[in-house]
């Protein structure tokens, strides 16, 4: 009698972890609308802006690659360790960074931050930045300054 008690609930918390789990998704992807659609909604400044913009996702990311490359080779990090961690400081924090500056500062225009970070840096960072990271990487590994 005991056993089936168990076994009861162990299934009870089981269905509880999958519904929570499934809760937390479609929070998540209405988190994800609702960025969206206050990006969209705000375009108009995105056109004033829109040189900076670009310019600040396309240039920022390599130099601080560069540091988070440089970080990895001195504590000893091996190339692809060292290329992950430039990876790391030249990516804009794409979920977290304009969430948080829309709850710290409510006046702030959440637009300029998820158009650089989605639009312009992360796609910079798959197709230039990852393989100009990896190249630095195993560059300063293979000399060794």
């Amino acid at each position: 009698m005991l056993t089936s008690a168990l076994r009861q609930s162990s299934k009870a918390t089981q269905v509880l972890d999958k519904q929570h789990y499934r809760r937390q998704i479609f929070r998540s992807r209405l988190f994800l609308l609702e960025m969206g659609l206050i990006a969209a909604s705000q375009i108009q400044t995105l056109r004033q802006h829109g040189w900076f913009i670009v310019a600040f996702g396309v240039l920022i990311p390599a130099p601080l690659a560069m540091i988070g490359a440089l970080c990895g080779w001195m504590i000893g990090l091996s190339p692809g360790g060292t290329a992950l961690l430039a990876v790391l400081a030249g990516s804009a924090s794409y979920i977290a960074a304009p969430a948080a500056i829309r709850v710290a500062v409510p006046s702030a225009n959440p637009t300029l931050a998820l158009t650089a970070s989605l639009g312009i840096t992360f796609p910079f960072n798959v197709f230039v930045g990852i393989p100009l990271y990896l190249w630095i990487a195993n560059c300063l590994h293979k000399v060794g300054l």
